[in-house]
């Protein structure tokens, strides 16, 4: 039986006790209550009145771009994603293997299942979608967005394989 992470352990308790308090948590899972504010606003977003830290733009400052939107924003917003991405790919790695070698096993499958050429940037794309609809389903869950980023990032790598 695999260890569950920290990451998950926090997500677990949430997906159990939604309004369960951080300091309690925290020492449940024996880390700090910033981390457990950090998952639990990428899961639920941050709680109405919470007061935004750490995203180092000045509202009144920020370079803005014809439409209004906030260019910094978005960048910096892109960059935290690819960082979460990044770590999530490996903290998946970790709980049911490479990913790679998961999506291939798929691909092989689906193909005999289907009984047509499946390749695994297909598998990838396939979930990538299902992401997109789950994330229509439950908004607040950042996790839907940063595994489509994922499965959009091994599918454009399969592809460039040709597979």
């Amino acid at each position: 039986m695999k260890k569950i992470n920290k990451r998950g352990q926090i997500m677990n308790y949430l997906q159990k006790h939604p309004d369960g308090d951080v300091h309690e948590i925290a020492k449940k899972v024996k880390c700090s209550s910033k981390y457990v504010y950090l998952v639990r606003s990428e899961i639920f977003g941050p709680k109405k009145g919470a007061k935004q830290v750490g995203d180092g733009l000045d509202r009144e400052t920020s370079p803005v771009d014809g439409e209004g939107f906030l260019l910094t924003s978005i960048t910096d917003s892109i960059q935290e994603r690819y960082k979460r991405c990044s770590s999530l790919l490996e903290e998946r790695g970790e709980q049911y293997g490479v990913p790679e070698a998961n999506i291939v096993r798929t691909a092989i499958m689906a193909t005999a299942l289907l009984e047509a050429s499946v390749k695994p940037s297909h598998i990838c794309f396939i979930l990538a979608c299902m992401k997109i609809c789950r994330s229509n389903q439950t908004p607040g869950m950042v996790d839907h967005g940063d595994d489509g980023v994922n499965y959009l990032s091994l599918a454009f790598e399969f592809r460039a394989r040709n597979q």
